[in-house]
């Protein structure tokens, strides 16, 4: 549940920005059924043979003026909506790493004698956890700002509610998100897309609490999981146990890793090194180029399990071990990282844990959740960010 109301209109915008692309999409929401996706454009961010932040930057912006003005002159049209172009009164904004980071909060309290929840209560134990906030921020991108504020679980007298106000409680626990992400970014995200489209009410979340309110939100949805967003330059961890976010973590390899590895280890430049992942993944090679492909991905693998399995060691003992992961990446490196995810957790448990699962987050998994116009418009991605904009139950 979100710390501040807000109201759905008919038609929204939504953006989904990585490290490795930006998407953008038109959606219209329908009261009691899931909304649809009416046109999205997704643009690649160019490859740069080094992230340099100031420069990643400037091409994610670029990309994202592309994609911008692909739905103002292309997207409206395609959606049926030239002729009556109708008012947009949200946009919906989702940032991965490297452009935000998060951190989980538990505030609790204890009483001898019953006391009513009020906000005021709960900005009080805001204000208490003023030391706890600050340890947050020091993991925080430098010149970072709260972008994001989310109420996720209430548990009030060992009892989950899902609407804690003016109840009594002698104790009570909530469990809160929050994202933060730099001044700088955010500024030109909005002066970027404000100054191509009007966009309403502009609002910001990360793709990590978005892509946990995702699963959370799917029929007989799991209590303990692993929310993973392999993005271009980097991969995103949260982990879930009894249905709240636990904790993030993030390491720095993501697809791209993959593209310079083949150039360093194979000699081969962006493109071409990205085509013949495809082929490392269907196995459809041969010859000894592709054999020097397959055992330069296959150290490349063998290094993000490593990463993988050391930000899964700094986790607590609440936060492991789920038996699902969901793992959200480009199609073309899905298997890759989806057979990474299944080695790890053989390297976790010298026995197998019965029903563990490595579930990619397409388009076919969310459709309880979003609906598409057509299969050009499908990406799951969007899909994500589309389904929190316009909820099934709005």
């Amino acid at each position: 549940m979100s710390l501040f109301s807000r109201n759905d209109s008919a038609c929204k915008l939504v953006f989904d920005i990585g490290s490795g692309s930006v998407g953008g999409a038109i959606v219209l929401a329908s009261d009691g059924s899931a909304p649809t996706v009416l046109y999205s454009f997704r643009s690649e961010i160019p490859f740069q043979t080094e992230a340099v932040g100031s420069r990643l930057l400037s091409l994610m912006l670029r990309s994202l003026a592309q994609v911008t003005l692909a739905l103002v002159n292309e997207g409206f049209e395609a959606a049926g909506l030239a002729k009556k172009r109708p008012k947009i009164s949200e946009t919906f904004v989702s940032l991965s790493a490297p452009w935000t980071t998060s951190r989980t909060s538990l505030l609790s309290f204890q009483s001898r004698e019953p006391v009513r929840i009020t906000k005021d209560i709960f900005i009080e134990l805001l204000r208490h956890s003023e030391d706890e906030l600050r340890e947050t921020r020091k993991g925080a991108l430098k010149g970072s700002a709260q972008i994001e504020r989310e109420l996720v679980t209430s548990v009030l007298n060992g009892y989950e509610s899902a609407a804690p106000y003016e109840k009594t409680a002698r104790e009570a626990n909530f469990t809160l998100f929050r994202s933060f992400s730099p001044a700088r970014v955010t500024g030109a995200v909005v002066e970027t897309i404000t100054s191509l489209v009007h966009t309403g009410t502009l609002h910001f979340h990360s793709f990590a609490f978005l892509l946990f309110s995702a699963m959370r939100r799917l029929p007989a949805p799991e209590k303990h999981f692993l929310a993973m967003d392999v993005s271009g330059e980097q991969t995103e961890l949260l982990s879930v146990a009894g249905g709240a976010p636990v904790q993030a973590a993030t390491f720095p390899l993501g697809r791209n890793r993959l593209i310079r590895a083949l150039g360093k280890g194979a000699g081969l430049p962006p493109s071409v090194a990205a085509s013949l992942i495809g082929l490392y993944v269907e196995e459809k090679g041969s010859g000894k180029l592709f054999e020097r492909v397959k055992r330069t991905l296959a150290r490349a693998e063998t290094e993000w399990v490593s990463e993988y399995l050391r930000a899964l060691q700094d986790f607590s003992e609440e936060a492991l071990f789920p038996t699902t992961v969901f793992i959200a990446a480009d199609s073309d490196v899905m298997p890759i990282f989806t057979r990474a995810v299944l080695r790890a957790d053989g390297a976790l448990f010298p026995v197998a844990v019965r029903g563990f699962r490595a579930v990619p987050v397409q388009s076919e998994l969310l459709s309880p959740l979003v609906a598409w116009s057509s299969p050009d418009a499908r990406d799951p991605f969007i899909g994500v960010v589309a389904s929190f904009a316009c909820p099934r139950n709005a």
